[in-house]
């Protein structure tokens, strides 16, 4: 099956017959074939279900299509192989509104200019209502109050609220010379995507969410902030890493993110599956593909307790068709990632016998 049948199929019965949650209001929403390619119809839904209020964003508007791939794909791939939505007393309702959060704001801080600002700080960032602490004063966030110990929330916390904000400065001294991004995205995101539900909250005048809800909230922002979160690739890293107080996630530690951490287990495997961004307009306006094109291209078995995803129909089709060697090797190094994928998650990954473009990745 194609990657762009399987997603779609996730997206019909979401919208056809099971709605993502009912605290979501979703207006008439597209066919998935006129929505994938349209990038302002991307980001209307994504406003539309996280009921954020924002501007059309001046920076990455084409990430818009990946962040719903990153979504249906997650339901997909849960439903057929992994089924962490079941486990541990995750009821089906709960598990489809904490996913829906996580996968739609995971990309939020690419659609904000403080990325682009070395003199941006997790204070600035947080402001009044701080992703980062277990102690609020405010009436409608005291049940988050000990969300870091609370045995309930365990599965959220892959990383402490030290190591994320530790995290935060090392990213700023890593990327020196880089322009797109000199913040890390996912923990800008995960801070500001957190300010956004409080002040959504704020303004509603008394009329809160439950605290179910709200724990949603702070859940999806905390995976957010996680995601771009790595362990050190190699002992030369490691002298940094120490430095800035990140022993955690030295060379010599085991991987960090397991199926124990479900949304973040499945966040960092389907994100890295997803290959549209690696192609998108933005990022190379001489050499793109349209989204619906990469997704036709790609195959995927999903099965017990294991994915298999096939890139060499596009391979051969960037070869073959665009005559695109960039592309091509693009796609090679991205095939590379998935394959790396089982040295900062818990999975097994292996190259399918004949077809070193198609990874077997194993929960």
């Amino acid at each position: 099956m194609s990657l762009f049948d399987f997603v779609e199929s996730v997206y019909n019965s979401l919208f056809g017959y099971n709605a993502p949650s009912k605290e979501n209001s979703i207006i008439n929403p597209k066919a998935f074939r006129d929505l994938i390619n349209d990038d302002t119809a991307c980001l209307e839904l994504i406003n539309s279900i996280l009921e954020f209020d924002d501007a059309k964003p001046i920076l990455n508007k084409e990430r818009a299509s990946h962040i719903i791939v990153t979504w249906l794909l997650g339901f997909g791939i849960d439903i057929k192989a992994f089924k962490i939505k079941s486990a541990d007393g995750f009821q089906t309702a709960f598990y489809q509104s904490l996913w829906t959060h996580t996968a739609l704001i995971h990309d939020y801080g690419y659609f904000r200019k403080e990325i682009r600002d070395r003199e941006t700080t997790i204070d600035n960032l947080q402001d009044k209502y701080k992703l980062l602490t277990d102690y609020y004063e405010d009436d409608f966030l005291k049940c988050l109050n000990g969300f870091e110990t609370s045995p309930e929330t365990h599965s959220i916390m892959t990383y402490d609220y030290m190591t994320i904000s530790r995290y935060f400065e090392y990213i700023k001294y890593r990327n020196l010379t880089s322009d797109e991004e000199k913040c890390d995205h996912g923990i800008v995101g995960g801070c500001l995507g957190f300010r956004k539900y409080c002040e959504s909250i704020a303004r509603a005048k008394g009329i809160n969410p439950s605290d179910r809800l709200t724990r949603i909230y702070k859940s999806a922002c905390l995976v957010t902030a996680s995601h771009n979160v790595f362990k050190s690739s190699d002992k030369r890293c490691d002298q940094v890493y120490v430095e800035f107080g990140l022993n955690q996630i030295t060379s010599d530690k085991q991987a960090c993110i397991t199926r124990e951490n479900k949304l973040l287990y499945i966040l960092s495997i389907v994100d890295t599956i997803e290959c549209t961004k690696r192609f998108s307009r933005r990022n190379d306006s001489a050499n793109y593909l349209e989204q619906r094109t990469v997704l036709q291209n790609v195959d995927i078995v999903a099965e017990e307790n294991q994915v298999t995803v096939d890139y060499s129909k596009l391979y051969s089709y960037l070869v073959k068709k665009r005559k695109n060697d960039y592309m091509a090797n693009n796609l090679v190094q991205h095939i590379e990632d998935v394959r790396a994928l089982s040295s900062w998650v818990n999975c097994e990954t292996e190259t399918v016998e004949g077809n070193e473009y198609a990874i077997i990745i194993r929960a």
